[in-house]
């Protein structure tokens, strides 16, 4: 009797363990139910993570702070849920990748383009940008008619939809020879421009940006059209035939909210509205200047810089006004470095326009002024361009122009609305609604995109220029 007992006792425990044994496999097999969903979890923390290439149109952080497209909407996304925004910058996809993959970041934001590997591992929210794809190759060397004629290696990014993409046209075009890197998007244009390789492939957004910085660099083909930039999110199970998307689907709705506002129009200019015309021949020539003339005088624009003007923003509109030339002269009678008028100099207490040091100080304060006169909606960089206008074409004018901006609808305050007011001012039946009469407001307009192209070129020559004394 006590031998059966015994037995009983045994093979109860045995079967106990058995069960527990198949409960715990039954739980392992079953989808990870998350306790809270993505915006539930986003919300406990405290913190929106979003992963990110370091880049110029998608974030950086530099002496004016930080920026770039993606930093921005990702700001807006993190400001609707009440949380902070904490961005994960790296330097290539594997690490971003490795990010968005291990849970580390809630989202990936950074000038993505859409592609059929990451729409089946990841959830998308369209953005309001496309971009087209192009192969970049050096000026001096053969051009490519068609993909056919590519009959050198073409070094890619690892993981991107350039690279997927060019995998597809390998199928139908086997004599396509594609090197994955590593590198970043500078390394690669520096690697074309030096003759290190032939071929990359770049988003149309990011080459208008590294066009001017690149100016031997060239589209050989376009090999795509209109690819949407997306944004990523994991794919995590609610439960067996369920995804959560719930940030996804707040994402969206916030994208589309920017686009209807208005709000990614002005982002969009603020990036990129300066870049839609590209010169060789005037890019040569700055960069040639900046070397050679602009040391001279570097340090006087330093030391007339504020914390409200930057000195590469002086310099740039010294060089947009005279070249550097502290003896040119116009057929109006401006004259010197800042080319002052009389007026104006008088105005600043410079007594002779042709010095260099009295020119630049004086048109430092003027451009000063004129930014100070501008009314507090203005804000950031608009406070710049509106400011340069009015030193073009007098504050009066600008005045004008501002009015008629108002009177259509759309915001005086901004630099996007404005430009396309100021050329109405040589047109009769517009300038004659105005106070102070006709004026050359499409000078004015390119005046100032001008000016702007030389200020991103002067920021970047400074920067590389740094990072070549720090490596030697």
């Amino acid at each position: 009797m006590q031998e059966s007992k015994k037995q009983n006792l045994i093979l109860s425990i045995i079967i106990i363990s058995l069960l527990t044994a198949l409960l715990t496999i039954w739980l392992n097999i079953q989808p990870k139910t998350p306790e809270f969903n993505q915006i539930q979890r986003v919300l406990l923390e405290g913190e929106l993570r979003v992963a990110t290439v370091i880049g110029p149109s998608t974030y950086y952080e530099n002496e004016s702070g930080i920026g770039g497209v993606d930093f921005i909407t990702s700001m807006e996304l993190a400001n609707s849920l009440g949380v902070k925004l904490k961005m994960l910058p790296v330097n290539n996809l594997d690490d971003m990748f490795s990010l968005l993959d291990s849970g580390k970041a809630h989202m990936a934001a950074s000038s993505l383009t859409s592609s059929e590997n990451r729409e089946n591992k990841y959830l998308t929210a369209k953005t309001f940008q496309t971009v087209d794809e192009y192969l970049i190759y050096r000026r001096n060397q053969p051009k490519p008619s068609s993909i056919n004629d590519v009959n050198k290696p073409i070094e890619v990014k690892n993981k991107s939809s350039h690279a997927e993409y060019l995998a597809k046209l390998k199928q139908k075009n086997p004599h396509l020879k594609i090197v994955k890197t590593n590198l970043s998007t500078t390394e690669l244009l520096d690697d074309v421009s030096s003759h290190k390789i032939p071929y990359t492939v770049i988003d149309s957004n990011q080459f208008m940006r590294f066009q001017r910085f690149y100016p031997e660099l060239a589209i050989a083909l376009t090999l795509r059209e209109n690819q949407p930039i997306v944004w990523l999110f994991p794919k995590e199970n609610i439960d067996i035939d369920k995804v959560d998307n719930s940030l996804q689907i707040l994402a969206s709705k916030i994208l589309q909210s920017y686009e209807d506002t208005g709000k990614a129009a002005h982002l969009m200019e603020k990036y990129y509205g300066h870049l839609e015309t590209f010169d060789y021949v005037d890019t040569h020539f700055f960069l040639r200047r900046a070397n050679s003339i602009l040391p001279k005088y570097r340090e006087i624009f330093e030391e007339v810089s504020s914390p409200t003007i930057p000195w590469e923003l002086l310099a740039a509109t010294s060089y947009q006004e005279s070249h550097w030339n502290p003896s040119a002269k116009s057929a109006t009678g401006v004259r010197g470095l800042m080319m002052l008028t009389l007026k104006t100099a008088k105005e600043v207490g410079v007594n002779n326009r042709l010095d260099p040091v009295q020119s630049i100080v004086g048109g430092g304060k003027y451009l000063h002024h004129l930014i100070n006169r501008l009314n507090s909606e203005v804000t950031g960089n608009d406070r710049y361009w509106l400011a340069l206008a009015a030193y073009n074409i007098g504050y009066g004018h600008l005045q004008d122009a501002r009015r008629l901006t108002k009177n259509a609808g759309k915001d005086p305050n901004q630099w996007l609305h404005v430009k396309e007011f100021l050329p109405l001012l040589q047109q009769k039946e517009w300038y004659s609604q105005t106070r102070y009469g006709r004026a050359r407001g499409n000078e004015a307009l390119h005046y100032v995109e001008n000016i702007r192209r030389y200020y991103d070129l002067l920021v970047w020559h400074q920067k590389n220029s740094q990072e070549l004394v720090a490596s030697n």
